[in-house]
């Protein structure tokens, strides 16, 4: 609060204690170590510009270290461009050998271009005769894509007919949580919503209740003034009708005074006498009232210890009964809350088996349900894999040839990213797996015995030997997998039939990298993902319109079980009875969550309130023992404090004599107070009833007046007491609406809460049982496709047949073709192997060599054979044995590229470098001014306030360095007046005092406070200086407020208000004296109050 009043409490300038102005006088110009302060360091706090000191030192630091930065930077700088220079020559040399070599090498490009450009003139007869077989395969194709095309719709229909399936149950399952979520929070927001409703009728009585209240006090000032005008005119007549009375009465009184000078000279003898007995009835009582003092004073002690002990007995009592009272509340607690603690943590470990369980239940529904759609599938698929398989496979689940397995490419599954590479080169893929030859020898029988057909068998038992080679690690060029790795498996005893098939045959992306690594120093069979298979022997196969593909899927087809329709119906059995497990848990689950949330409540609460009881019953277990300890020791108090019974005795008989004597003086005043009455009562009848009724008629006028004035200041009490509650009642009214608009809101939120609740149940409901009515739809279209599925793959299997033998025509002509073109890979090869010498960066003043080309067919038929071999002789033997260094190349660039980025660095450190340096410089120069311009306006009223103060003398505070205030500091001299000048510690006692305080009254100048605390600043001063220096401190109240302590008596006669300490009877004390002519306002405030 202090603070907000422009009073400075960081450096307490305000306060001015004992011995500190003597400590002023004795600053050093400048402080010598960092926690010392001297004069610089007093101004510059109250000037304000040390809050500089800090951010300039951080900026010089900042200098610093980017200096250090800067001097790193340049020294990484040339150390690079010293590197760069050397290299400069060896790069030089190795682009003049790299573009003797490029020209070679486009020499060797056109004469390979040149190779192949012949062979394909010769192989064109024979593609004429390719294409006109080839026409014959293309119809056949046509039929058998679009059946394969339509296989695939319909597959991947399933297939995603599946997944959708898979989607649409795990999305139900979802909505149907959100859905039970939604109702439990509608039922919390309902609640909500009653309890708004209940809190906004009660605040709207209040408020209706709260507005009647103010309507009627805004009406009490303006009714009061009314009857105060009343009050006020009723008043001005009775003081009138009372002045008449009276002077009717003194009228009335003159007439009889003549008839009554016996009586009244009755009276006065009387009256005197009267005057004395009561002298004596005063001496009397005031005699009582010291014997009963004494009494009272004598028996006091033990009065006021007894009262005191009964105090204490109360107060334990009722402790003792709170304890009781509280232990037995804690004690219920105890064991109610426990046992709802282990309810809640029953529940709550009860939810969370729940929860997992439902979670694993969720998990197992889907995965037996995919299980389940897996094994229709399989059966599904079992059933339209052709008439020889289909038989087998027929024999199988009889049991009569149960070592079938099934065929090569059902029992394997590949990404569809391989799968054109491996239909292309794996021919086997068709063949049957079993388990020894025996078998396939019975199947073999079987065949021939019904005459279904032919078929090719791998027996597993004769292919062991090879899992030792496909077990082994490999590493093959570039990286590429071997084909055979990428296969997937459910059972891995058919692993050696598929290593049989593909052996190590590598997979490229293109064929490129198929011929560069086929060709390579180790032989490869390589097939690519376009379908070009290179076998080991160098021919290559491949190409052409169509591809193939499919026969292999990218999941297992064929499991090595079969699967038998009554795995299927216990299958589904299990599912269900799964799904009634789930619905079971989330009924039971909805319901613990609804109890375990009415249990939280409960327990927190009792847990406060036990926590509650444990504080109040260990404050009253600490308590009860202090307060009997306390009882005892009063007791024991008491007892001390028992009064002797003989004193007790002589005190009470002491109140008894002063009580008679107080009773007879009385007895005989009031006889002569009688005789007094009787006399008024005969001057009274003397003076007759006119009199009478006119002392009556005075003194209720008077009463009257009385009863005027007191009602008119109840009323105006009554003006300000309604002004007062009238503000209250608006400011609750205000609090009231505002409580009443917070609630209306909050209430209109929860209104929206539940609308929306109310829509998104609803359409969460709605699309819950959608999702049910299209996954029970969904279910019977996937009979039907199945059915389509199988009768494409009948079709499929009869186009194949006769596509086997058009392509095998076709074939016979391929590979004639393939045998006059067995070079041109080779060359090809080699083409796509010539790669320019390029260092692959750009220098500045060296053109990169441009690629190689393709040269034309006329361009080819210009040129012969002999003249590019003998150019390419002539150009080999210019380069003989050397290389061209495209590291040194590389190594200019990248030491170049080092320069300009180490340069880069050095320019943006330098730049910093230079920002921080001029912002240390501004903040400098910010406090030079800034502490120049308060060290001159403090300087100059500096020397005003020491002339004022030794009428005549002259100070100054004096910069030692002009240059630089803050190196060395500030002096304070001063000329006291008819002296010279001297140093302020080379003054006297009250020549520094004066010198001080002149520093600290302009100080306040400078930085003015409404409040100063000034501790005997005048011990050292004699009456003269006093008399001026609290003369100029009452000048200077007009603004501010001086406390000022002080024990010379000019001080005192200066103050408006003089505070005095003195202690009596080991007590202190004080006495407040305003020490000043009283105003018009002391009076207008003294009226008001």
């Amino acid at each position: 609060m202090l603070r907000s009043h422009g009073i400075d409490l960081d450096h307490n300038r305000f306060l001015i204690l004992q011995g500190e102005v003597e400590q002023i006088a004795m600053m050093k110009p400048k402080g010598q170590t960092e926690h010392e302060s001297g004069m610089l360091e007093y101004l510059e706090d109250i000037i304000g510009t040390s809050r500089y000191k800090e951010p300039i030192e951080k900026l010089n630091v900042k200098v610093e270290e980017y200096t250090e930065m800067r001097k790193d930077k340049l020294n990484r700088v040339r150390l690079v461009e010293q590197e760069k220079q050397r290299l400069e020559q060896p790069m030089r040399e190795a682009v003049d050998l790299m573009e003797l070599t490029n020209t070679a090498l486009r020499t060797r490009n056109m004469l390979l271009q040149k190779y192949i450009h012949e062979t394909n003139k010769i192989i064109e007869s024979k593609n004429k005769e390719l294409d006109e077989l080839k026409e014959s395969l293309s119809k056949i194709d046509e039929q058998l894509a679009e059946v394969k095309q339509e296989l695939r719709d319909k597959t991947i229909e399933l297939k995603n007919g599946t997944q959708q399936y898979d989607d649409m149950q795990k999305k139900k399952d979802e909505i149907g949580d959100k859905l039970q979520m939604s109702k439990r929070k509608q039922v919390t927001v309902q609640a909500d919503i009653t309890q708004g409703n209940k809190k906004k009728n009660n605040l709207e009585e209040m408020l209706k209740t709260e507005k009647g209240k103010l309507i009627e006090l805004e009406l009490v000032p303006e009714k009061n003034k009314r009857e105060i005008t009343d009050c006020e005119e009723l008043l001005g007549k009775h003081v009138n009708s009372k002045k008449q009375a009276e002077d009717e009465l003194q009228t009335a009184m003159a007439g009889v005074r003549e008839k009554t000078k016996g009586l009244q000279e009755q009276k006065d003898v009387l009256q005197s006498k009267l005057i004395e007995l009561k002298k004596i009835v005063d001496e009397a009582n005031k005699n009582f009232k010291l014997a009963e003092s004494e009494l009272k004073i004598y028996l006091s002690t033990e009065l006021k210890e007894t009262e005191k002990l009964e105090r204490m007995r109360e107060a334990y009592e009722k402790a003792v009964t709170d304890l009781d009272e509280k232990k037995t509340m804690r004690g219920n607690l105890s064991k109610s809350v426990p046992t709802q603690e282990k309810e809640f943590t029953q529940i709550k470990s009860r939810l969370d088996t729940l929860r997992t369980e439902e979670s694993s239940t969720v998990t197992e529904a889907r995965a037996l349900r995919g299980q389940l759609e897996e094994s229709k599938q399989a059966m599904s698929a079992n059933r339209s894999r052709g008439r020889v398989l289909d038989a087998l496979m027929s024999e199988k689940r009889a049991g009569r040839l149960p070592g079938i397995f099934g065929r090569l490419g059902d029992l394997g599954g590949i990404d569809s990213k391989y799968d054109v590479a491996i239909s292309t080169c794996c021919g086997a893929l068709d063949n049957i797996v079993v388990d020894v030859v025996d078998t396939a020898q019975e199947c073999v029988e079987f065949l021939k015995r019904n005459d279904i057909g032919r078929a090719t068998f791998i027996a597993l038992d004769k292919q062991q030997h090879l899992k030792r080679y496909y077990e082994r690690r490999c590493n093959f060029p570039e990286n590429v997998p071997r084909l055979f790795d990428l296969v997937q498996v459910r059972d891995e005893r058919v692993l050696p039939a598929f290593y049989y098939a593909l052996r190590d045959t590598l997979v490229a992306n293109e064929l490129e990298q198929a011929s560069r690594i086929a060709y390579g120093a180790t032989r490869y069979r390589v097939v690519t993902l376009n379908g070009d298979v290179i076998e080991i022997a160098g021919t290559m196969s491949g190409g052409g319109k169509s591809v193939s593909r499919g026969r292999m899927s990218s999941s297992v087809q064929q499991d090595t079980s079969e699967q038998d329709p009554r795995v299927i119906q216990q299958a589904e059995e299990k599912l269900s009875r799964t799904e009634q497990r789930l619905s079971e848990i989330r009924s039971e689950q909805a319901t613990l969550e609804e109890k375990l949330s009415s249990l939280q409540g409960g327990v927190q609460e009792g847990k406060r309130l036990l926590h509650k009881l444990e504080i109040e019953l260990n404050s009253l277990k600490e308590q009860v023992p202090n307060l009997q300890k306390q009882v005892q020791q009063q007791e024991r108090k008491v007892d001390s404090c028992q009064v002797d019974e003989a004193q007790k005795s002589r005190l009470e008989d002491k109140v008894q004599k002063a009580e008679d004597k107080l009773n007879k003086a009385k007895n005989d005043a009031g006889e002569v107070e009688k005789e007094v009455h009787g006399i008024d009562a005969q001057i009274a009848t003397v003076a007759g009833n006119k009199v009478k009724e006119l002392q009556k008629v005075v003194e209720d006028l008077g009463k009257k007046i009385d009863k005027v004035n007191a009602e008119i200041a109840k009323l105006r009490v009554g003006i300000n007491t309604s002004v007062r509650n009238a503000k209250k009642s608006k400011d609750k009214i205000t609090q009231m609406e505002t409580d009443l608009k917070d609630t209306e809101e909050n209430l209109e939120s929860l209104k929206n809460q539940k609308k929306q609740l109310t829509l998104d149940v609803s359409e969460l409901q709605k699309e819950f049982e959608e999702l049910g009515e299209r996954i029970t739809e969904g279910t019977s279209e996937f009979a039907g496709l199945r059915k389509d599925i199988v009768k494409l793959q009948e079709k499929e299997n009869k186009l194949k047949s006769e596509r086997l033998e058009a392509n095998n025509a076709v074939s016979k002509m391929e590979k004639s073709i393939q045998d006059c073109t067995s070079k041109t890979p080779q060359w090809n090869r080699e083409l796509k192997s010539l790669k320019l010498e390029d260092p692959g960066i750009e220098i500045p003043g060296i053109t990169r060599p441009t690629p190689l080309v393709t040269h034309a067919s006329e361009e080819l038929e210009e040129c012969s054979v002999d003249e590019l071999r003998n150019r390419l002789t002539a150009q080999k033997a210019r380069i003989g044995d050397n290389k061209p260094n495209l590291q040194a190349i590389q190594d200019f660039r990248a030491k170049e590229e080092l320069y300009l980025k180490r340069a880069a660095e050095l320019d943006e450190i330098t730049t910093k470098r230079n920002e921080m340096r001029n912002l240390c410089d501004q903040l400098r120069k910010k406090r030079t001014t800034d502490f120049l311009s308060g060290f001159n306006t403090i300087t100059t009223k500096l020397k005003e306030m020491y002339q004022m103060i030794t009428l005549g003398g002259d100070a100054e505070l004096e910069l030692v360095d002009s240059l630089d205030p803050f190196t060395e500091g500030i002096i304070f001299s001063v000329r006291p007046p008819n002296k010279s000048w001297k140093n302020i510690s080379n003054l006297s006692g009250g020549e520094k005092t004066l010198s001080s305080l002149a520093l600290v009254f302009a100080l306040h100048y400078y930085k003015p406070t409404p409040l100063y605390v000034m501790d005997e600043i005048d011990a050292a001063l004699d009456f003269k200086n006093i008399s001026i220096v609290a003369n100029y401190i009452k000048e200077r109240t007009k603004n501010a407020q001086f406390i000022i302590i002080s024990l010379r008596y000019n001080m005192f006669e200066a103050c408006n208000r003089l505070v005095g300490i003195y202690k009596t009877q080991d007590c202190t004390k004080s006495v407040t004296i305003e020490n000043r002519v009283p105003g018009d306002d002391d009076f207008d405030h003294l009226i008001n109050s």
